[in-house]
């Protein structure tokens, strides 16, 4: 299962998740590919991961057809309203999820307007959902949301996927989380960081959790920000993670590639992230960064142009 962990403070929104599958064959060995993009730009407003199932087979038309789980996001949300996404995701997914039920979790992390100002805000859609967490031991037969609680004047810090038992792992990531803080007072006095110090943060503890893990958490990263001085914008920036600059860090949705190996760039098939908006919504075509497909309601399928 994938790990997901993001943060949202007044500035930034942002999201790190690894790119593998894990498919497993009843008669073969288990396969792991780092290949999918599991960060969607949700109107420019929000950024929003998932861990659990990577795609979702559906009958159209009297065919089975099998739609990446982001495509199937993109499908789910094309229609609705920006303040209905998540109660639209749990609807939509109550209805075609699999029975019986495995785990799985949306996460989505941005801003929302209040008294015309734009705050930090965190939703946690689910069918694990225990005492405010994403549990995967406890599964619901139906999805639900809950906001989740933010700080509106520093970070907050938030986790859902694969865990392990492994206590070093849970140090490491406690380690990393306290360094938020202490980074951010020693370089600007105040309770937030900078933008490539958190994104490097959240690399760190993704890494954490796919060195002493299973091996259902890959060795491939992409993280997401969203400058709330970007909010509304929906052109994501994919970028490896040395290109970006700061300026582009403070002013444009972005999302950043941590690979650590020529070897993994080769393989990762990298695409642009899918993008719900209003007036369009785009999936990436895979192996293509930069190209893009327009998905129309129920995942028909517009030309392909390129943002």
């Amino acid at each position: 299962m994938t790990f997901v962990v993001g943060l949202t403070s007044p500035q930034f929104a942002m999201l790190a998740a690894d790119r593998r599958v894990t498919t497993i064959h009843p008669l073969r060995p288990t396969e792991f590919a780092d290949r999918d993009t599991k960060i969607v730009n949700l109107n420019g407003e929000y950024l929003l991961g998932f861990a659990g199932l990577a795609s979702i087979r559906r009958t159209e038309d009297a065919r089975l057809r099998t739609l990446l789980m982001e495509e199937w996001i993109v499908d789910a949300l094309a229609s609705s309203r920006p303040g209905d996404y998540q109660a639209s995701l749990a609807s939509t997914a109550n209805s075609d999820f699999p029975l019986p039920p495995t785990p799985h979790a949306f996460i989505s992390l941005g801003f929302r307007k209040v008294s015309g100002r734009w705050i930090p805000n965190a939703v946690l859609t689910s069918n694990a959902i225990e005492e405010g967490r994403f549990a995967p031991d406890y599964v619901d037969m139906r999805f639900g949301s809950m906001v989740l609680p933010t700080h509106r004047d520093g970070l907050a810090i938030f986790a859902v996927g694969a865990e392990s038992p492994d206590i070093n792992v849970m140090e490491r990531r406690a380690s990393a989380i306290a360094r938020f803080e202490e980074d951010a007072q020693q370089i600007y006095g105040e309770p937030h960081a900078s933008p490539r110090l958190l994104m490097d943060r959240l690399a760190d503890l993704v890494y954490a959790v796919s060195d002493l893990g299973s091996g259902e958490v890959g060795k491939s990263c992409l993280v997401s920000i969203l400058p709330i001085r970007a909010v509304g914008s929906t052109e994501v920036n994919l970028l490896m993670d040395n290109e970006a600059t700061d300026e582009m860090l403070h002013t444009l949705p972005l999302a950043i590639n941590y690979i650590r190996d020529f070897k993994g760039i080769r393989a990762s098939r990298l695409y642009q992230p899918a993008v719900v908006a209003q007036t369009h919504s785009v999936m990436g075509v895979v192996g293509a960064p930069g190209r893009t497909r327009e998905i129309g309601p129920r995942g028909f399928d517009l030309p392909i142009g390129s943002e």
